[in-house]
């Protein structure tokens, strides 16, 4: 990916995450896993979020908490709770408690 102008290194690690953690979520996250913190990185996160929030939402949830940018982190543990919230609301909450600082703009009720 560092051949590819950084204009460009987004895109390409989000749509090469979100077509390789639909087929293979966990070598997308060991993949990801090794990249430095950054944009391109945290643009595969959120893909990889997108491929897993459904079936495991708690780790979605732990990946929501690596990406480095935290406006971007807030808007992908807002989607992760959401759709967690539906699934397991205990283990939701349980979560969002647990984060400190607090989420602005969730409620806990």
């Amino acid at each position: 990916m560092g051949k590819l102008p950084p204009e460009l290194q987004d895109s390409a690690v989000s749509g090469l995450v979100e077509r390789w953690g639909a087929q293979d979520a966990e070598s997308a996250s060991r993949w990801l896993s090794g990249r430095p913190e950054g944009p391109a990185r945290d643009a595969g996160v959120k893909a990889l979020i997108g491929s897993i929030s459904d079936t495991n939402p708690a780790e979605a949830w732990k990946w929501a908490l690596s990406v480095s940018d935290s406006k971007a982190r807030g808007d992908a543990l807002k989607a992760v709770f959401r759709q967690w919230q539906g699934k397991d609301g205990s283990a939701a909450m349980a979560a969002l408690q647990a984060l400190d600082p607090p989420l602005p703009g969730l409620s806990l009720r």
